[in-house]
C-alpha cells in the first residue's frame, strides 16, 4: 500500500539530526525534498561544533 502521510497543501516539518557527514545530509535533503512543499521547513541540526561552522 502506497498511502501518503500528508496532503500537498499541508505544511511539513522535517528535523534532520542523525549522521552529520556531508554525503549523508545531502542524501537526506534529496529524499525529503520530495515532500517538503512551499511553506514547509527542514531543520538541519548541528551545523557547527564548539561555535565554529563546519565548512565543506
Amino acid at each position: 500500500m502506497n498511502q501518503k502521510l500528508y496532503h500537498e497543501s499541508e505544511s511539513v516539518l522535517v528535523i534532520l539530526d542523525s549522521d552529520h557527514s556531508k554525503n549523508h545530509v545531502l542524501t537526506e535533503l534529496k529524499i525529503y525534498s520530495k515532500i517538503v512543499t512551499i511553506g514547509s521547513y527542514i531543520i538541519v541540526e548541528d551545523l557547527n561544533i564548539n561555535g565554529d561552522p563546519i565548512l565543506p
